[in-house]
């Protein structure tokens, strides 16, 4: 089977399992384990939009305060790298779980009177070259999700003592991070952001061939 997410095996290892509140939150995170699938038929396009990707996937299991406290602590963290490290333009979206299907997505009401109340958390970026930022498709590089009760009860996780947990996940797609950066900065390394050179340093150099 082609996984079109990475965090089906945290929700496998608890699946059938008794946890304590005591005991949580359980934090994992994946990164570069392995590719994950989107059928995109028609809408491939560079490292945009691809059917074939890696991500780094940040998954917990935790009480209802606690998962909607990691998810918005996970996010605040991003915008800060955003903001402060690559130097990118980005917006937040509010979104329908991502495990419903378009249809039923499309059926689904968001409560955003709070930022707690909303399920998923998209950032966006702005790609300069798709056109003014008003009209401009923007590009969803991360997503931050709240998944209620959703995989407990499908994975049949329970509480000793029969008290509510949730889980959340957090998945940054690496590669239209890369896409969004170099869409912002351009492929002149001196033009990056210094944060970046100081890291990175220089970039490495093709391999030489005599053909």
């Amino acid at each position: 089977m082609m996984e079109a997410i990475q965090c089906t095996a945290f929700y496998q290892f608890f699946s059938g399992e008794i946890v304590r509140v005591e005991d949580l939150p359980v934090k994992a995170y994946e990164v570069l384990g392995g590719w994950t699938w989107r059928n995109e038929a028609g809408g491939v396009e560079g490292l945009v939009r691809t059917n074939e990707f890696l991500r780094m996937e940040m998954v917990f299991l935790g009480t209802p305060d606690q998962v909607i406290e990691i998810r918005n602590k996970v996010t605040d963290l991003t915008l800060e790298v955003l903001e402060k490290d690559l130097d990118m333009e980005w917006r937040i979206v509010a979104g329908a779980p991502f495990y419903l299907s378009p249809q039923e997505a499309s059926k689904r009401m968001i409560d955003i009177s709070h930022i707690n109340k909303i399920p998923t958390l998209d950032v966006e970026v702005y790609l300069p070259y798709r056109g003014p930022r008003e009209r401009a498709e923007w590009l969803e590089i991360t997503a931050a999700s709240v998944h209620r009760d959703f995989y407990v009860k499908n994975f049949r996780i329970k509480e000793a003592k029969d008290r509510e947990i949730w889980t959340g996940c957090v998945g940054h797609g690496l590669s239209r991070w890369a896409a969004g950066f170099l869409a912002r900065h351009g492929l002149d390394f001196d033009e990056w952001p210094s944060s970046i050179k100081s890291i990175m340093k220089k970039l490495p150099q093709p391999p030489k061939t005599i053909t």
